[in-house]
């Protein structure tokens, strides 16, 4: 999407800058600070006086500043480039409101994020709309297909970005395959790394990609196309506490439109969204994406985020994630740890004093737990330990950090055993009422505990509706999830993925975790999760899969029109497609009281189980309501 340069604004703009030339923003204390006025004039002519407007607030300690209504074509900030580069940087914030309802925020470079609050407590950012001058993404058609079905010639729209050859913008080629009358995501095809294409015209390129026949679904000449650009984020929250974010609309994002890393989190969301934005300037189609990546990222909280009647669509991931991050054991004695940490961590030394770990051994089986006495950085320490391949995210030595941690307690470690924080992982998050659609992933990917799911819409995404899953291989990304709660949420034709991979499992809801080969042995690290009076609607092959878990319950669901449609989607995991609910690696796993109503002819067992999966009830905690069609 471009919008005009400065001076070239829309006719409602324009009208805008004429009744609003510029405004004085005043706190709301009764005792006015000395400080010059003019440092608080905000004026669409003038974009550059957001950034000089937040600064003076903030150092005046003022409780309110008011961004007037209008378009604000905001510059870069002055240093540097990239994802960690800003163009409006809110730092060392306190009891701040910032009131920015009627505001379109346009980032204007199209090589580095939106906007940072960094270590601020209590800020209240509301009605802002954050757009990005130039799409993130591109899309276009195809226009024919080599008869080995090894490379496709793809013709960018008119309007959207025609450079994917530049690295920089389009650091990978992921080919999102819709449906041309539906505009409905068919699946993805990818281009071998590093990427090869042929320009053939300024605006078609002749792509390699993997074989179709290995992506699940029908790809066809005319089908249309879209493609992610280099993740920047939106919204970028570090270090912070007690944020809120109301009636802020992310269109076309960036990357990570709303995202939370570190700090001690608690964090409030309200009616946030993420949505297709215009067409560009001299395009003829809309947008088939609305986001590159993430709709909602919160990383290493130590209390969890609160969503509240938010909206996500057209996401080219996850809709809504919450997690921590693992460290890894590489040396043990007694109650003495040394720990490698991931480069991304956004506590420095893992973790505070009086902080609760969890231990995961080899084959990443809960183990243990202790509670962190001492913590001591160890920049000087030479690592020997290798990890092996199924850990690729600790081979890297990039920026990763050595930590010794003294426990009040004897923990029988040994190197690759992986360690999560309990207290730095999004504990306590909460997501009400709020509706994902049209989701390339999954609607919900917590890997937390203590948390709640209530309320929610989630239709027509590639992965589960809700995913409670530990990665541990390429992301790292922790914990299992511990006393969580999914109830009264509606799953609509969710979990169409056909392609198979490591990080693609059954399940319009599934619980489980894979280390690349196999579902970690029972009993797994995943507890205590309850999954209780939701609809699922149309869901094809299995509607809920627990591996790799233990205390499980499935009570009071409505199963609706599920089955319907062939899939054989789970074999290649052990999993059977025909399976209703399927148990594996798991024990207590209770199930009672579900109805399924008018099945489909793929539907033959209600509940399936391998010779690991244990519960009780499983002959009858689901009953059919209706005589099945013949």
């Amino acid at each position: 999407m471009k919008f005009p340069q400065r001076g070239l604004v829309s006719l409602w703009s324009l009208l805008v800058l004429l009744s609003h030339p510029g405004a004085v923003c005043r706190a709301v204390d009764t005792q006015p600070g000395a400080e010059d006025e003019s440092a608080f004039v905000i004026s669409p002519s003038d974009p550059a006086s957001v950034q000089r407007a937040l600064r003076a607030a903030i150092k005046a300690g003022r409780s309110e500043l008011v961004i007037p209504p209008g378009v604000y074509l905001l510059p870069p900030a002055p240093t540097g480039g990239g994802p960690d580069a800003w163009h409006l940087f809110i730092e060392r914030a306190r009891n701040l409101k910032i009131d920015a309802t009627g505001a379109t925020l346009v980032f204007t470079d199209r090589g580095r994020s939106s906007m940072t609050f960094q270590q601020c407590e209590n800020v209240t950012f509301q009605g802002a709309t954050i757009v990005r001058q130039t799409d993130p993404s591109t899309q276009g058609r195809i226009e024919a297909i080599s008869r080995e079905n090894k490379t496709v010639d793809v013709r960018i729209a008119k309007g959207y970005p025609a450079d994917i050859d530049n690295k920089t913008f389009f650091p990978n080629i992921w080919l999102n395959v819709f449906d041309p009358a539906t505009r409905q995501w068919k699946t993805d095809v990818r281009s071998p790394q590093p990427k090869n294409l042929v320009k053939l015209e300024p605006d078609l390129y002749r792509i390699i990609i993997e074989p179709l026949d290995k992506v699940g679904a029908p790809v066809n000449v005319g089908d249309l196309v879209a493609m992610r650009g280099q993740s920047f984020s939106d919204v970028r929250i570090f270090e912070c506490s007690k944020m809120k974010l109301i009636d802020v609309t992310v269109q076309n994002g960036s990357g990570f439109c709303f995202q939370e890393s570190g700090g001690d989190g608690g964090s409030y969301y309200e009616r946030c969204r993420v949505t297709y934005g215009p067409r560009p300037a001299g395009a003829t189609e809309d947008p088939l994406l609305a986001a590159t990546a993430d709709g909602f990222h919160s990383a290493d909280a130590r209390k969890g985020p609160t969503l509240v009647n938010c909206s996500f669509e057209g996401l080219n991931d996850d809709a809504i994630a919450i997690h921590g991050t693992y460290a890894m054991v590489l040396e043990a004695a007694k109650n003495k740890i040394i720990a490698q940490r991931m480069a991304t961590t956004r506590n420095k030394l893992i973790a505070n004093v009086g902080d609760t770990l969890r231990f995961y051994d080899k084959q990443i089986v809960f183990a243990d737990k202790a509670t962190v006495t001492g913590v001591t950085g160890l920049p000087d320490y030479k690592p020997t330990f290798e990890p092996d391949k199924n850990y690729l995210c600790f081979k890297s030595k990039t920026r990763v950090g050595y930590v010794e941690l003294t426990l009040d307690r004897e923990v029988p470690a040994q190197p690759s055993w992986l360690i999560a924080n309990e207290n730095q992982g999004g504990s306590g998050f909460v997501v009400r009422d709020c509706t994902v659609r049209n989701s390339t992933s999954r609607g919900v990917y917590a890997s937390s505990s203590q948390g709640l799911i209530e309320g929610c819409t989630i239709e027509r995404t590639g992965r589960a509706a809700v995913e409670f899953n530990t990665e541990t291989g390429i992301w790292s990304q922790s914990d299992y999830a511990n006393d969580v709660v999914v109830r009264n949420n509606t799953f609509c034709n969710v979990s169409t993925n056909r392609k198979t991979g490591d990080l693609r499992h059954p399940g319009a809801l599934a619980i489980f975790a894979f280390d690349g080969k196999k579902y970690i042995p029972s009993p797994g690290g995943h507890r205590n999760i309850i999954i209780e009076n939701n609809k699922f609607e149309s869901n094809d092959g299995v509607n809920i899969l627990v591996c790799s878990a233990q205390g499980v319950t499935i009570r009071n669901n409505q199963f609706i029109a599920p089955m319907k449609n062939a899939k054989d989607f789970g074999p290649d995991k052990g999993v059977d497609p025909t399976a209703l609910i399927w148990v594996n690696e798991s024990s207590k796993v209770d199930i009672l009281g579900n109805v399924v109503s008018n099945p489909g002819a793929y539907l033959k067992k209600l509940v399936g189980a391998s010779a690991t999966g244990r519960g009780t009830d499983f002959n009858n905690g689901v009953r059919v309501d209706t005589v099945r069609p013949k």
